[in-house]
């Protein structure tokens, strides 16, 4: 059916909710006239034409749902108080794919339904709040910050280098000589030292030459057509390539940047709507799928994938400050490291606002992620195709030892007038060389016959020891044989004490005493007793003591 005009007449009605009822024809301008209404569903009809020009007016207005309507137009309704309702306060058919030819336009819609009756909100995005108008501005805008940090920091860093070097070199030059014979060439030849020391420098200038065109290889991708940007011998069409190469990856890039666009209006934009405002309820609800652990194995993938470009483009743009450098070199390496690192930075940009636009599920993020890795590797593809065409369009070894030998070339004339003089100076120093070598022999021999001298001495020390050994082991044996007879005398002294108490005389005990007191004094001086004297001295005793014990 079609809704009455006496709509109208229901002038105190504050919640009218006509949605899904096969409603068809216009809505009645006396709809206008509710000045009361707060809520007005007439969701999931048939309405057509012009919505009317009475609903702008209504102020206190909190809830308005048109959507699945064929609703043509809308009035300039004033953004509607979404405290309550968020947003699903204000629904209408304003995204894309239409029903209609031309896309319903509603500036102050909170959610934008399409024909399919899938949503999507409309609010600002964080580029709308930065004051950009999409992501292709917003990238434009950050690649430029990126310039002019990269500008900076190669000043700051060229700046730094100039200074220390010219630092050390002044500490060089009034540091004092390490030793007599350093004095005594200086004053023989006081621009000596100075030659020394820039043929010094010159070698180690070009070793630090040849490792910063390694390292700017590894770091570049010597597997990449970038690597022509640090090259010593990049030919035009070269370089030509590298450039192309870098426009192709930003261009393919760019087709993703326009296709993350949130503009709702927009048929070239491939934003999912994935919320629901279904016909039984008045909030609308998201369908994704999509969670915080999505994010984190993106970033994950991300930096597992992009981390070596961005830091080896980081070190490009740190190297190309040294003062070691010529200035087209340092050129080459800025430029190259800024080109690596902007590409990769796009790249990472890229990937978030695409899965943000159309991601619905932890899947479906690491797979918009790897297509676009997959352009990442477009620099890859044609330096293989350019090594299948010819290997030496590829050859970074032949290209390095090209530059090495440059680099021991060095400086042009300038070189080779420091190598005549040198020639000069190698001689002279040859011979004080063999003079000193001829001194070192002979201190050599002196060391050694003496070093043979203190061997003897140590071997006889070493015998002399091993006879005071013995003599002390035969000492402790007699000294152990003492002890025994000592022993054997005390126990006789002990027997003869208990026979002359026994015997009771006493001159004889007197007699016998004395002479087993001589024995003990002797013992105690330390007389040397023989053992058979002890023997022959016992049985002597026992004698006596029998022929007493008998009387």
């Amino acid at each position: 059916g079609r809704l009455s005009e006496s709509i109208g007449n229901l002038t105190s009605m504050e919640v009218l909710d006509l949605s899904d009822n096969d409603i068809k024809g216009s809505i009645p301008a006396e709809l206008g006239e509710l000045s009361n209404l707060t809520y007005l569903r007439l969701s999931y009809n048939a309405f057509t034409g012009k919505v009317p020009d009475g609903l702008a007016e209504m102020k206190g207005l909190q809830l308005l749902q048109l959507q699945s309507n064929r609703i043509t137009e809308i009035p300039a309704i004033a953004r509607l108080n979404s405290d309550e309702y968020g947003r699903s306060t204000f629904v209408t058919d304003c995204g894309v794919p239409s029903a209609f030819e031309k896309v319903l336009e509603c500036k102050n819609c909170t959610m934008c339904c399409n024909a399919n009756d899938n949503c999507y909100p409309q609010e600002k995005t964080r580029v709308d709040e930065w004051g950009l108008t999409d992501y292709g501005i917003s990238a434009v805008v950050f690649f430029a910050c990126f310039v002019a940090v990269c500008c900076l920091s190669f000043c700051l860093f060229y700046a730094y280098y100039k200074r220390k070097h010219s630092t050390s070199k002044t500490s060089e030059e009034t540091m004092p000589a390490e030793d007599d014979m350093t004095r005594d060439d200086e004053a023989k030849d006081p621009s000596q030292k100075m030659k020394t020391r820039e043929q010094k420098d010159q070698v180690a200038h070009e070793l630090a030459l040849k490792k910063d065109h390694e390292d700017a290889l590894k770091q570049i991708g010597d597997k990449s057509v970038y690597s022509y940007f640090v090259s010593e011998h990049t030919t035009k069409w070269q370089a030509l390539v590298a450039v192309a190469t870098l426009i192709t990856q930003i261009t393919l890039l760019a087709l993703f940047i326009k296709a993350s666009e949130a503009k709702l209006q927009d048929d070239k934009t491939e934003l999912q709507f994935t919320w629901l405002c279904p016909r039984d309820a008045d909030v609308c609800k998201t369908t994704s799928d999509l969670t915080y652990f999505g994010w984190v194995c993106f970033s994950l993938l991300m930096f597992a994938n992009l981390g070596t470009d961005l830091i080896g483009g980081a070190k490009l743009i740190y190297n190309s400050s040294q003062a070691r450098h010529s200035f087209g070199r340092r050129i080459r390496c800025f430029f190259g490291g800024m080109g690596l690192c902007s590409i990769t930075l796009l790249a990472l940009y890229v990937s978030t606002v695409y899965n943000k636009a159309i991601a619905t599920s932890d899947t479906e993020i690491i797979v918009n992620s790897v297509i676009v890795l997959f352009v990442m590797e477009f620099d890859e593809w044609n330096f293989s195709i350019m090594g299948a065409i010819n290997e030496k369009w590829t050859n970074h070894e032949a290209e390095s030892e090209d530059a090495s030998s440059d680099a021991k070339a060095g400086r042009g004339g300038e070189t080779k007038e420091i190598k005549k003089e040198g020639g000069k100076e190698d001689e002279r120093k040859n011979d004080e060389v063999g003079t000193i070598d001829e001194e070192k022999e002979d201190v050599i021999a002196e060391m050694k016959a003496e070093i043979a001298s203190q061997k003897e001495q140590i071997s006889s020390q070493q015998d002399v020891i091993t006879a005071q050994g013995e003599q002390l082991e035969k000492l402790s044996k007699i000294v152990q044989k003492m002890q025994e007879s000592q022993a054997a005398a005390a126990a006789m002294i002990s027997n003869s004490e208990n026979v002359v108490e026994c015997a009771g005389d006493t001159n004889s005990r007197q007699l016998k005493m004395g002479q087993v007191e001589a024995i003990a004094v002797n013992y105690e001086a330390g007389q040397n007793i023989q053992e058979p004297q002890a023997v022959v001295a016992a049985p002597e005793l026992e004698r006596d003591t029998e022929e007493d014990l008998q009387e």
